[in-house]
């Protein structure tokens, strides 16, 4: 596809989008404001609804008030009229009083067993009535009946006096009848006036809602239903009534209170309508009926009662006009695409012309013509282009023949590399990031005695878990410090022969800085330790050889004083007692002189375990606190939570905390404070434990010598108690320090490797 044809689809989908984008958009915003009419509109008609309704609701119940007036007068006017014993009474009677009280009929009631019924009436068939099963009728009328007030909310009630909704007689279904019931107590018997309200209601009690209800429907083509709920009674079960053997719905007890319930559905619409009550809002829902696209609006509505209105509208025929403004909209946007279509291909070729001389160029670039012209007399940004393929092609010449040479150079240092590598005495490997070998030299394979095949793609010490996971903890390392230099450890061969090496650890680190793979070389060290083991022997048996004369020198002392005292028994007989003690002493001297020489010369602790230092100086605090106690002397132990135990003799380290509580003792003389303080350390993973007393004090001079055989300032002292106490830190790989200040006191700190 040509760039021409590329461009001008580019331009005609951009044109195709920002079109459905306008038509789409237009859409939304035609059916939001059609929704908005709608809305508005199914509004005014509940409004208006409403009102009139209302209005009908207010009159009727102004007429049933002044019937039920009407209907009270008249029973106390036939009270005045009859007799206040029934059984002086007749229907006939009862026929010529209803004309003078001016009502339909007249029934008189008595209570039988509990139960009212009906004895004479005007009308035969009201009599033998039973109002036991009249609901909240039975329940007014016995009120009455027992002189107490109303107890019911439904209808009118006063003095004596309760009147009934409006509702189908049981006499006569086909009749809408009002009723009062007034009884004073002055006779045996409660009167029962009645009147039909076809003479009270011009448009009849039930004919004037739907009436409304046709008119709206009829003005409103879109309109196709008006329903009023009941929420009392809707959803549920219809209280039907038998009145003369017919099957009578009551006025008071119906779910559609008017209006019709064509379009139903009585699960969903229950559930809105219970929305609507509890909401006081507008509810909707669509719905199909008969491939119609329909919409129910639920309006409630608060009156005297309240109750929902619920509309149901033509959607399709209401959104038909949103439908021809979509069509004519996408019409134009078709026209509008075919022009883009046509003008965007033109103007492609006129801007590609240029771009096509430039690809001649580019061509000639391609086959090493570098020096091809390409004319252009455009200032703009096609004629730069041009200018700037002319300037590369004379740039990629001299990169070319540059290249050329560095590639020479390259191949040069590869030789060399390649040279250093495999030529080197030292051992190289190159490990992958999984830690295994993909590149070794023939040091490599002449130190450890394998060869390539044997290790290439393999772990170093694929045979030994416990090295490999050392030596790839060391990998780790170089993973996040970038190196490791010169770190002595023990390899073994393929045979097994143990060899000394110094491993220098590397990354090898890729343009973006991160690390692709591991570098190692590895130098045969063995001859240098040995080297480096003959001069510590050399320096051993020199040390010895200075001790020996210290030894000699400190024991010839003590020797002069018994050789001089022998001398003079032999000369004059018997010695003194004294100066036999004296010689005893030096002779004591002399075996604790070579007592202390003895233990510093030891070998090395041979039994190591678990110790458990804070329990041991405790035991030791606990035995030295009674003399501790006497030189009026505190002790403090500090420790951290969850100390571990170190490796070492148990034996050999409580005799050098002994020696340096001692020691801490004896330099307070006056008394004072030893606090003894353990500690851990990260970096390296060690404890620390510091003794520090408050006693006199060392100074400079005498604390450079401390560590000096046969140097101290004790009466009686050997000068041999710190240096075997270091002797035996030493033997655990831990160190001992001190610090001290003449008159403030003395720190003696230990560190040993957990």
């Amino acid at each position: 596809m040509s760039i021409r044809i590329k461009l001008s689809l580019a331009i005609s989908l951009i044109v195709t989008a920002v079109l459905i984008l306008n038509v789409v958009f237009s859409q939304i915003n035609a059916v939001r404001v059609q929704n908005e009419n709608i809305e508005q509109q199914v509004t005014n008609i509940a409004k208006q609804l409403a009102v009139s309704i209302e209005l009908i609701e207010t009159t009727n119940r102004s007429i049933e008030n002044e019937l039920a007036h009407r209907l009270k007068a008249a029973a106390i006017a036939a009270e005045q009229l009859l007799d206040p014993d029934i059984s002086n009474l007749s229907n006939e009677l009862l026929k010529q009083v209803r004309n003078q009280v001016g009502v339909t009929d007249i029934t008189l009631w008595v209570l039988e067993d509990n139960e009212l019924v009906t004895v004479l009436s005007s009308n035969p068939d009201e009599i033998n009535l039973r109002s036991k099963t009249w609901d909240y009728w039975d329940i007014a009328l016995k009120d009455v009946m027992h002189l107490r007030p109303v107890s019911v909310d439904q209808g009118q009630h006063s003095t004596n006096f309760y009147s009934g909704p409006v509702n189908f007689a049981v006499s006569d279904p086909t009749k809408v009848n009002k009723w009062g019931y007034y009884y004073s107590g002055k006779t045996n018997y409660m009167i029962n006036t009645m009147i039909n309200t076809d003479l009270s209601f011009s448009n009849g009690y039930i004919n004037g809602k739907e009436t409304i209800v046709k008119e709206l429907i009829k003005e409103n083509e879109n309109l196709l239903e008006i329903t009023a709920f009941d929420p009392e009674f809707f959803g549920k079960e219809k209280i039907i009534k038998l009145k003369q053997g017919q099957p009578i719905y009551n006025l008071d007890v119906r779910d559609v209170m008017f209006g019709s319930y064509s379009y139903s559905n009585v699960e969903k619409d229950l559930k809105l309508v219970n929305q609507a009550v509890s909401t006081n809002q507008f509810q909707s829902s669509t719905f199909e009926h008969n491939d119609q696209q329909l919409v129910r609006t639920f309006i409630p509505i608060t009156g005297s009662k309240p109750y929902i209105i619920s509309l149901v509208l033509d959607k399709e025929s209401m959104l038909s006009s949103t439908t021809k403004q979509l069509l004519d909209h996408t019409m134009i946007s078709i026209v509008l695409l075919l022009i883009t279509i046509v003008g965007s291909y033109l103007i492609a070729e006129l801007l590609t012309a240029p771009l096509t001389k430039i690809m001649v160029k580019v061509n000639a670039i391609s086959m090493n013509q570098f020096n091809t012209p390409l004319e252009h007399r455009s200032k703009d940004e096609l004629g730069l282009l041009a200018s700037q393929v002319n300037t590369m092609g004379s740039n990629l010449y001299h990169y070319t023949e540059e290249l050329k040479k560095t590639n020479d150079e390259l191949m040069s240092t590869k030789q060399y590399l390649e040279s250093f590598f495999n030529h080197t005495k030292d051992a190289i490997h190159i490990m992958d990031l999984n830690f295994n070998i993909i590149q070794m030299n023939s040091a490599f394979e002449e130190m450890f005695e394998y060869s390539s095949e044997e290790l290439l793609g393999q772990p170093l010490f694929r045979h030994s878990e416990e090295q490999q996971k050392s030596y790839n903890m060391l990998l780790m390392q170089v993973m996040e410090n970038n190196g490791i230099s010169s770190y002595e450890t023990v390899m073994y061969t393929k045979s097994g022969r143990p060899v000394d090496v110094s491993i220098t650890l590397s990354g090898i680190i890729d343009e973006y800085g991160d690390t692709v793979a591991f570098a190692s070389i590895t130098r045969n060290i063995t001859q240098r330790k040995q080297n480096e083991e003959l001069r510590r022997n050399n320096e051993k048996l020199s040390a010895i050889g200075q001790t020996a004369a210290s030894i000699a020198h400190e024991i010839r002392n003590p020797l002069t004083t018994v050789q001089g005292f022998l001398s003079l028994n032999k000369t004059k007989g018997n010695l003194p007692e004294q100066h036999i003690d004296l010689v005893m002493q030096e002779i004591q001297h002399m075996d604790s002189i070579i007592s202390q020489f003895l233990s510093m010369s030891k070998q090395q602790i041979e039994h190591w375990s678990p110790v458990y230092i804070e329990r041991l100086i405790r035991d030791i605090v606990t035995l030295m606190k009674s003399s501790g106690k006497l030189n009026n002397i505190n002790f403090k132990l500090k420790a951290v939570e969850a100390l571990p135990p170190v490796h070492g003799s148990e034996q050999h380290l409580k005799q050098v905390f002994v020696n340096l509580i001692k020691n801490s003792i004896e330099a307070m003389p006056e008394g004072g404070e030893l606090l003894i303080h353990i500690d851990l350390s990260t970096e390296p993973k060690s404890m620390t434990i510091t003794i520090r007393d408050t006693g006199i004090g060392i100074s400079e001079q005498e604390l450079s010598h401390i560590f000096d055989p046969f140097y101290t300032n004790k009466e009686g002292g050997t000068g041999l108690g710190l240096l075997v106490t270091q002797q035996i830190i030493s033997n655990h790989h831990g160190s001992l320090s001190f610090s001290s200040e003449l008159g403030v006191g003395t720190a003696a700190t230990i560190v040993l490797p957990i």
